[in-house]
């Protein structure tokens, strides 16, 4: 059972995310507000200028703020149609003020109504993804109940393969001792061992901000742990340029970071992704993928938690991408002919993150999926917003620039 530490991540995520409700809640109450007062003024100019009428209805007990907009309105243009005034430039300017008012009255409530459809559609899709989150959060502290009840023993009752064991302390006495670096290779054992990170690309980059040196230091260091045997390394799929090395803790290396820990090792995040997903290539835009995100500043996790969405319903994410508050559920798609599920799939990634965001691996594919979707919810009359983008697309993009190609909107009534 793999332990996790993403509590307090997910918490600060949940956080964020009703303080985003709570200011579409205001944003709607002062939608509503607006309306109400664009109410109250056709009301009064109804009073002022179909009075009689007016008076008949709460002669009549009729609730007067109750009479739709529409109605008022007609009123009104009937009022001043057979209206018989003095013609006078005062009157003839006030009729005609009047009738632009109620005219732009009337584009405000419309302009209220739609603003008012378009945040109860955002709280929505945010509760959604509060219940999601809530659910997935419940079923993570389950697991890390469970993964702590199954910890190995303290490093004094480690038992690595039959007959290691005193091998291992020999080696790790003398070099213990003989190692200069000792301290901060532990560091290193740490790191990995912790996050179970294990592209070279990435995890020199980690080791070299954490311990303050080079990224070639880092590489060195490496290295040097493959010929100490606590590291494996082999190429991984890559889509262009030199493929990126793949480091693994051998059974040495993990009897060491229990040895300095006393804690179990996560499993390192491609033998993770290579579980989950169908090809070497889907694989290799996945992580291509990931490395885009992560240059236009958005945090990206690999190895997503599976989401419930009801009691026997789950949504497995290929990636899940966090900036500025927002997460972004991903999907990646490379036009294999594998349309098992497909539909189920958008369904519960729409369930989970209140829209759906798709990643493909080139502008082809991209077409192919929207369009899918496009029929797909047009056929079942789901209301859909699609987040589209594919890798040429986010080649392109600077920081600080939207990764996504197209916002699409498919609304049903």
């Amino acid at each position: 059972m793999k332990y996790r530490e993403h509590d307090d991540f997910e918490l600060m995520s949940m956080r964020r995310m009703s303080d985003s409700l709570d200011a579409t809640r205001k944003m709607l109450a002062e939608a509503l507000n607006i309306a109400r007062q664009s109410q109250a003024c056709l009301l009064n100019l109804a009073m002022e200028f179909c009075g009689k009428e007016m008076q008949e209805r709460q002669a009549q007990n009729e609730d007067l703020s109750r009479i739709p907009p529409e109605e008022l309105a007609g009123m009104l243009r009937g009022r001043f149609k057979t209206l018989k005034l003095v013609a006078s430039d005062v009157v003839v300017q006030r009729t005609k003020e009047n009738a632009r008012l109620v005219v732009e009255l009337r584009k405000e409530l419309d302009q209220q109504r739609q603003q008012a459809d378009r945040s109860r559609e955002q709280i929505e899709r945010l509760e959604r993804q509060v219940r999601s989150l809530e659910k997935t959060l419940e079923n993570e502290r389950q697991a890390r109940r469970e993964a702590q009840s199954q910890l190995p023993p303290a490093p004094n009752g480690v038992k690595p393969s039959e007959g290691q064991e005193p091998a291992f302390q020999r080696w790790y006495a003398g070099w213990k001792q003989e190692n200069r670096t000792w301290e901060r290779d532990c560091q290193v054992i740490r790191l990995i061992g912790k996050n179970g990170m294990s592209l070279s690309t990435e995890l020199e980059q980690a080791i070299a901000q954490k311990m303050g040196i080079s990224p070639r230091t880092a590489h060195r260091i490496l290295a040097g742990f493959v010929e100490a045997e606590l590291l494996d390394v082999e190429t991984t799929p890559v889509l262009e340029g030199r493929p990126p090395q793949r480091f693994s803790l051998t059974e040495k290396g993990r009897w060491l970071y229990r040895q300095l820990t006393g804690e179990g090792t996560l499993t390192p995040d491609r033998e993770t992704l290579l579980k989950a997903h169908k090809s070497d290539r889907h694989l290799a835009v996945i992580l291509k993928v990931g490395e885009l995100f992560a240059g236009l500043g958005y945090a990206v996790e690999r190895d997503p938690m599976r989401l419930q969405i009801d009691e026997n319903r789950y949504f497995q994410p290929d990636l899940v991408a966090r900036k500025e508050g927002e997460t972004f559920y991903l999907e990646i798609e490379i036009g294999e002919k594998d349309k098992a599920g497909i539909e189920q799939k958008w369904e519960n990634a729409l369930a989970a993150g209140g829209r759906i965001c798709v990643v493909t691996d080139n502008l082809n594919t991209l077409r192919r999926v929207q369009g899918s979707i496009a029929q797909w919810s047009g056929y079942e009359g789901i209301s859909v917003t699609l987040y589209i983008t594919c890798l040429a697309v986010l080649k392109e993009r600077k920081p600080g620039q939207s990764p996504w190609y197209a916002v699409k909107e498919y609304t049903f009534e």
